[in-house]
């Protein structure tokens, strides 16, 4: 990229108490923008059952890989054929930053966590994707304002 940086910009939500970042997931027969909580603390990057329903994204239960998020087990499988696009800003302008195979991997899950208020499941954005892109996550707390730059 020329020693040129691309800044993502993540945004605070109160509600969620998180970092969130929207992109647009590109599946056979789907393409849609969804919003994904960063959580380095996520081994794995995963659509939530909520999305995964309204999409109808196919599940099975054929050897899924369990991980922990917060104290719920979760079962995920690997999508196969997705981009993932995010947008972000690159000397001062609007650039779509496009993830090629083998990233992103992106999982799938059917599971909820129980809350009083009701069912939820996000989507994550785990440190795998971190990782895998070579993103750098950068936090203000001050400001609470985040960013990733590529």
């Amino acid at each position: 990229m020329n020693g040129v940086i691309m800044k993502i910009t993540l945004f605070f939500s109160p509600e969620e108490s998180a970092f969130l970042v929207t992109s647009r997931v590109i599946l056979p027969r789907i393409a849609k923008p969804l919003t994904f909580i960063v959580d380095t603390g996520s081994p794995k990057s995963f659509i939530g059952a909520i999305d995964a329903k309204k999409w109808e994204i196919p599940f099975t239960t054929k050897r899924p890989e369990i991980i922990y998020w917060g104290d719920k087990e979760f079962k995920l499988q690997l999508l196969r054929n997705v981009q993932l696009w995010l947008v972000g800003e690159e000397d001062g302008q609007e650039k779509i930053k496009y993830m090629k195979k083998p990233s992103p991997k992106l999982y799938v899950t059917h599971d909820y966590v129980h809350e009083e208020k009701g069912d939820i499941s996000p989507n994550v954005l785990g440190i795998d994707f971190l990782f895998n892109n070579g993103f750098r996550l950068v936090i203000d707390g001050k400001s609470r304002t985040a960013w990733l730059e590529d």
